[in-house]
């Protein structure tokens, strides 16, 4: 399987509460994505949301600044395909650095 229909195969677990299988999941594409980087990309942002559900916020920021790094890198050559995930990963470190001051 490549990176890709592991993705879909995380969001379908996810989907259906199988949330170590998910995990699992998505931890196979970040492990074989390789240039597939909206498959990459979207898989970070799911870790991202699923560790601040958790409040595992240092977690969280790891996998945004992922997306992060790879929109401030990119030629926009992923803007029309991603325009939704480069503004919910921004979204998501606009909270966490918001509500900072809430960390034990």
């Amino acid at each position: 399987m490549n990176a890709e229909l592991y993705l879909k195969k995380a969001i379908l677990q996810l989907a259906r509460g199988l949330e170590t299988k998910s995990i699992e999941s998505l931890n196979k594409v970040l492990e074989i994505g390789g240039d597939d980087k909206i498959s990459l990309i979207k898989a970070h942002l799911i870790f991202a949301e699923y560790y601040i559900m958790k409040s595992n916020f240092p977690k969280a920021e790891e996998h945004l600044s992922y997306i992060s790094n790879i929109y401030e890198d990119s030629d926009e050559e992923f803007d029309d395909l991603l325009n939704d995930e480069f503004f919910e990963a921004d979204m998501l470190m606009d909270i966490i650095e918001r509500f900072r001051f809430l960390r034990k």
